[in-house]
């Protein structure tokens, strides 16, 4: 029975030093990112942090208590064993090194090292217990913050809370985007993991990254009619286009397509203003800014007042979410298979998008696409059919305008 006694105290010891590890390892951050089970148990942890003091109390009151009754029983069976020392000191010696030796490795050293490297998840599953013990020693908790407050008052300036938990932040979530990348075995793990490391990294994502680029922007002029204008929308399948005056450097604003189907007022009547934004500013500031304003569209402009391009709030959230697609994307393909190892792609298509989507390694520069990424390597529009070679990519103009690559052929000839 004495056996069983300390058995249980020494888990009990476990489990209390293994909490207190975990609670003080985890920060709020990682408890409001990791999913939880029920509302009613994320709302119980993230209390908990609102009374951090109060649960670490209670759990070294609880060790404490367990650990004088482990002494006790285990001095109790150490003297039913009879070992025959001499005296009482050496007996009191013995007694007192295997005692520490074991709640060194089996209450200490063990539970904390394991807790430590899974605890926020841990802390999900032993919620429920955690809040018993919090209430069960919340009246002991109370009288000891209470002692322990008037003794370290003189020390503190008369403040009873001492300094505040300091909030979550950006350094929080990348020592919890750092643990959950080796800690993630499953793809659905890595897949948070990459939704948390784009939102972190947005803020040194540029709104040039993100937008629509002017030559091809779908927008209507004003002397145009508004039978044109309903005809773009038509043939488009936007839900906005933008209206410019004279030439696409002087926009005026967007209109929406459900008043221009559905309103007999004329186009100036329709128009919604746009957010106007360098291409330099920060696609992160750029969605704070749009989401306090309720703009849906922003007019992106070069240094030198010029059309940059254009950026939706649907733009910026694909920089974090990835690709979104809607009912009219699957007609719109940027790349089609075109025999072994080798796609026909639009000229405008992103280099990381290639790269992501057909398993490739086009090598990153000065340029966004894969235009770009030829008229760095040529130094200019190589002519309709033509064949060349960059890097290890075969390459052929499928078609070309004056200015602008519009398709192409690559075969990768690197296997």
């Amino acid at each position: 029975m004495i056996i069983l006694a300390i058995i249980l105290c020494l888990l009990l010891s476990a489990l209390f030093s293994g909490m207190e590890i975990a609670f003080l390892a985890t920060t709020k951050t990682e408890l409001q990112v990791l999913e939880t089970r029920t509302k009613s148990q994320r709302s119980r942890l993230q209390s908990f942090y609102d009374q951090r003091d109060s649960v670490i109390t209670s759990l070294l009151i609880g060790n404490n208590v367990v650990l004088v009754l482990l002494a006790w029983f285990a001095s109790k069976q150490l003297e039913r064993a009879n070992i025959g020392f001499d005296n009482d000191s050496s007996q009191v010696l013995f007694e007192t090194l295997i005692l520490t030796a074991t709640i060194l490795v089996f209450g200490e050293f063990f539970p904390k090292l394991i807790f430590r490297r899974f605890a926020a998840k841990i802390l999900h599953v032993l919620a429920p217990l955690l809040y018993l013990q919090v209430v069960i020693l919340g009246p002991l908790t109370y009288v000891f913050k209470k002692i322990s407050s008037w003794i370290i008052r003189p020390f503190i300036g008369g403040s009873e809370n001492g300094p505040s938990e300091p909030e979550a932040g950006a350094e929080d979530l990348e020592n919890f985007i750092r643990q959950q990348s080796t800690l993630s075995e499953d793809g659905e793990d890595d897949l948070n993991v990459g939704f948390f490391k784009n939102a972190l990294i947005l803020k040194d994502v540029r709104v040039r990254e993100c937008l629509v680029p002017r030559t091809s922007i779908i927008a209507h002029d004003l002397s145009e009619g508004k039978d044109v204008l309903r005809q773009k929308f038509l043939n488009s399948m936007h839900s906005r286009i933008v209206v410019y005056h004279d030439d696409i450097d002087h926009i005026v604003g967007y209109v929406h397509h459900f008043e221009v189907l559905s309103s007999a007022k004329s186009i100036e009547a329709l128009i919604r203003p746009l957010y106007v934004t360098p291409e330099s500013k920060s696609a992160r500031d750029l969605l704070e800014d749009m989401l306090s304003g309720h703009f849906h569209m922003a007019w992106v402009v070069d240094e030198y007042g010029g059309t940059a391009g254009i950026v939706t709030l649907e733009d910026i959230v694909e920089e974090v979410v990835g690709e979104i697609e809607d009912e009219h994307d699957e007609a719109q393909l940027p790349f089609s298979p075109a025999g072994p190892r080798t796609w026909s792609i639009e000229g405008s298509v992103e280099i990381d998008l290639i790269n992501e989507k057909l398993s490739l390694a086009i090598p990153k520069g000065d340029y966004e696409t894969i235009s770009g990424y030829i008229f760095h390597g040529m130094g200019d529009i190589p002519d309709q059919g033509q064949l060349f070679t960059i890097d290890h990519f075969e390459l052929e103009i499928l078609d070309r305008s004056a200015s602008k690559i519009h398709r192409l052929k690559l075969t990768d000839c690197s296997s």
